[in-house]
This record gives C-alpha cells, structure tokens and sequence, in this order.
C-alpha cells in the first residue's frame, strides 16, 4: 500500500509539472529546465495500489501513453475506485488524430516528438517512451465505458495534445 503523505489530489507522472497541493508520483526524478524535480513517491504507476475512496482529484498528465493499452485499461478502473464520489480525473494527451494527419502530408519533426515521446537525443530514456496513443474518442470511449460521466474535453498544445476530464459518477 502506498502512503498518502496526508494529501487528497494524486498526480501521477508529475515529471517537472510537480505540485505541493498533490501527491507527486513519478518512475524517476525528472531533469528540466536547470532543474531536478523529485517526486514525493518513486513508483512504476502501474503498481501503485491506494484504498478505494483516497482521493477528490487525480491529474495523469502526459503520462498514460507510456503504458501499453492493456495497461491503461487496467490502471482506469483502479484510478476510478481511488476517486471519492464526484472525484475528478483530468488527463492530457498527445493527440493521436491530430498528430497522424500531420504526419500523414509533411514529415514533421515536433509531432514526431509528441508521438514518440522523445527525439531519441534529449530527453531521452526508456521511460518516456510513448507505447500506445490516444484519440479524444477513444479516451472518451475508455473513461465512460469505466464510469466517468466527461465534463470536459479540448484541444491543447495547439492541437497537438488534448485535454478530457471526468467525474465519478
């Protein structure tokens, strides 16, 4: 069981985006900006385990492309049992569609970063990885089918990510 460090917001993959107001949760330290940010728990996401009813909000930015599919499907519905009622699940992804129908007409450096998740120079190691994408319709699909009723849903990033967050029903 993983301690709750006294908090009620979960982020997992925290990476530079580490908030004082949540419990931080990434696989490494993540180096950024001249800066080491270091999570409050060091763990894969995939084996985090919390009591059912933990937390009022769990942020997955950027991170649930780093699983395998089935991964994902198996980590949804535990993210859904760590919520309370009317907890609220915000997620951020690189946009599938968007970033295929760029590469589709024009080789493009910066969607290959987005889908891949690094340029195999910077930034570069096992972890960060992209192991499967996202469209909007398919995330939605995913959250919904788990019991999430969506409460929002846009482009970010400049389309080339996008934004969907979900309550507990």
């Amino acid at each position: 069981m993983n301690d709750l460090m006294g908090k009620t917001k979960l982020n997992i993959g925290s990476g530079k985006g580490y908030n004082p107001e949540y419990l931080n949760v990434d696989i490494s330290d993540t180096f950024a900006e001249g800066r080491v940010f270091k999570p409050d728990l060091l763990c894969d996401m995939r084996l985090l385990e919390f009591p059912d009813a933990s937390f009022t909000e769990v942020k997955a930015f950027d991170c649930l492309g780093h699983l395998e599919y089935i991964q994902c499907l198996e980590l949804i519905p535990r993210i859904y049992k760590w919520l309370k009622p009317n907890g609220l699940l915000d997620v951020h992804l690189a946009n599938l569609r968007t970033l295929a129908g760029i590469l589709s007409v024009k080789d493009m450096h910066h969607a290959l970063v987005w889908l891949y998740g690094t340029d195999g120079e910077e930034n570069f190691y096992p972890s960060n990885r992209i192991r499967w994408s996202y469209s909007k319709e398919a995330l939605l699909h995913i959250l919904e089918k788990t019991g999430f009723q969506i409460i929002h849903a846009s482009d970010d990033c400049g389309g080339f990510a996008f934004r969907m967050m979900g309550v507990k029903r």
